[in-house]
């Protein structure tokens, strides 16, 4: 009797339209969701980390001169054998291509670095309109807006450039690998290979950008270490530069730079951000400027006043130089 109502209740089910799938609620699916955005970003922050390390470790490898032909190849001399796996582990680094991957960030640092590309945008038009100013302060020139910034192969700042109305001809980018220049390169960009350059920015602001006397100088890199940035400022202002190779500066500009939390010897970020903003005043003071900071009165510089400096472990600072008169 038993055997015989399974079989006829089995055969109900089979022929019935009852749904017999798991039940699956709306918070269940809603907790899977969770589940897996927080594992894809920990996949992407894990990434941002490995890019960061690979970043801050080609900077600690170029201290060492590895193009320089003093590394001998045939030898047993210590210190050739130590170049020699410097000079191996540089180009292994540099063969995975350019650090700043774009895809790995996620949307509240997207609008965190829109809100500093609208930042530089403004404080170009203010300083361009400062430095074409007749006796009465009133703008009396709509003269080319020179402009220099690091970008990446998604062309973020570019793009917002050209959205604003800025000419193509005034953008100046430098950027070290070449997968990354060809993007900047080709359409939807179009920047020229004389405004486009290969190369380091402090290399390039040194020896090819001097002359163009940049309103706005945006170095949004990609680490934590002062060095290079602290390089970048020097040649921007090339206050080591001999004087017949001094740069042309407007009487007003805006500089400002990132760093991340991220930073081999573990100094707090805010004691490396003053770091820089001191060899900013130092520099600015001998050419002759005063600095400004622009978050102590963003609105006189036409910056958004609700701009946040930091989010999470960026930074971004600006300052404004102004001509001592």
């Amino acid at each position: 009797m038993v055997a015989a109502t399974s079989l006829a209740t089995l055969a109900f089910i089979a022929s019935s339209s009852i749904d017999i799938k798991p039940h699956t609620s709306s918070a269940c699916q809603a907790s899977n969701t969770y589940l897996f955005a927080t594992r894809t970003d920990g996949r992407k922050n894990q990434a941002q980390h490995k890019n960061e390390a690979r970043h801050h470790r080609l900077e600690e490898l170029r201290r060492y001169n590895l193009d320089s032909t003093d590394i001998v190849t045939n030898t047993t001399n210590a210190n050739d054998d130590i170049n020699r796996s410097r000079k191996k582990e540089y180009d292994g680094l540099s063969s995975l291509g350019d650090p700043y991957d774009p895809s790995l960030f996620g949307r509240e640092h997207e609008l965190f670095k829109t809100s500093h590309n609208e930042a530089f945008i403004a404080l170009a038009r203010h300083a361009a309109s400062r430095c074409h100013e007749d006796s009465a302060g009133i703008s009396t020139s709509t003269a080319p807006c020179p402009v220099f910034y690091l970008d990446g192969p998604d062309g973020g700042t570019t793009s917002a450039l050209l959205e604003a109305g800025f000419d193509i001809n005034d953008l100046y980018v430098a950027n070290e690998w070449e997968d990354t220049v060809s993007a900047l390169r080709s359409e939807p960009f179009g920047m020229s290979e004389s405004n486009c350059i290969l190369g380091r920015a402090q290399d390039v602001l040194r020896n090819q950008f001097t002359n163009l006397g940049f309103v706005a100088v945006y170095l949004d890199g990609c680490g934590g270490m002062t060095g290079p940035m602290i390089e970048m400022i020097e040649s921007l202002l090339c206050t080591t530069c001999a004087s017949t190779a001094k740069p042309l500066l407007p009487p007003c500009f805006a500089i400002g730079f990132t760093l991340t939390k991220s930073e081999p010897t573990g100094r707090d970020l805010i004691d490396r951000v003053q770091d820089i903003t001191r060899v900013i005043m130092k520099e600015a003071t001998s050419l002759g400027y005063d600095m400004k900071h622009v978050g102590d009165d963003p609105v006189r510089y036409g910056v958004d006043p609700t701009l946040r400096r930091k989010h999470k472990g960026t930074c971004t600072t600006w300052v404004v130089l102004l001509e001592d008169c």
